[in-house]
C-alpha cells in the first residue's frame, strides 16, 4: 500500500489494497449493529496490513477491538489463541491469514467454542482446499474476502456475474 503515498504519477492498481481488505466485512458488521471485534493475524506483510486497516475502520465505525493479536508461523500456539478469542466473546472475529494458519485457527476455534455472529478470513475459505481440510460444515457461515473476476473458473462464478448484470445493468465489482 505504501506505493500510493509517494505521489507517483501513472501508478495503477487493480486489486484492493490489503489495508482495505476487510472494509466490506466491517461495513456489514456495523450495519448489523455488531460492536466488538476480535482481530488475529499472522506476522507477515499482507496480514499485518489487513490488521492495520481493521484497526482504522474499527475505530472509525465506533466499534471496539477486544482482541488484537499477532501470531507466528509456529501454529502450536493456535489452541491458546482460539481460547483467548472464545473468552473475549466478540461479535466479529477477523483472521488475517493464509491457508495453513486459517485451517489451524478454524480447527482450534471449533474446539475452543468460538461462536461469533460473524467470522471472516482474508481468503482461505473461498478455496475448495480449505473446505477439504476443515470440513464443509466448518465453512458454512464464514466470510472470505477475495479478489474476484467474472471470468474466474469456479462453480457459479460466471453465473453470479450474469445474474448480477441482468439485475443491475453492470458487472459486480
Amino acid at each position: 500500500s505504501d506505493i500510493w503515498k509517494h505521489g507517483y504519477k501513472n501508478v495503477f492498481g487493480l486489486y484492493t489494497p490489503a489495508h482495505a481488505n476487510m472494509d466490506p466485512v466491517l461495513t456489514l458488521a456495523k450495519a448489523q449493529g455488531l460492536k466488538t471485534i476480535a482481530l488475529v493475524y499472522l506476522d507477515d506483510d499482507f496480514p499485518i496490513h489487513v490488521a492495520d486497516g481493521v484497526r482504522a475502520m474499527t475505530a472509525a465505525n465506533g466499534m471496539s477491538l477486544v482482541v488484537d493479536q499477532k501470531y507466528s508461523n509456529d501454529l502450536k500456539g493456535m489452541p491458546a489463541l482460539a481460547a483467548r478469542v472464545a473468552a473475549a466473546n466478540a461479535d466479529v472475529v477477523i483472521v488475517g491469514s493464509y491457508m495453513d494458519d486459517a485451517v489451524a485457527f478454524t480447527k482450534a476455534a471449533k474446539v475452543a467454542g468460538v461462536k461469533p455472529k460473524l467470522i471472516a478470513f482474508s481468503g482461505a475459505p473461498a478455496l475448495q482446499d480449505f473446505a477439504d481440510k476443515v470440513g464443509v460444515k466448518s465453512v458454512h457461515g464464514m466470510i472470505s474476502t477475495v479478489q474476484w473476476s467474472r471470468d474466474v473458473r469456479v462453480p457459479l462464478g460466471f453465473d453470479l456475474a450474469f445474474r448480477y448484470s441482468r439485475l443491475y445493468g453492470e458487472y459486480p465489482s
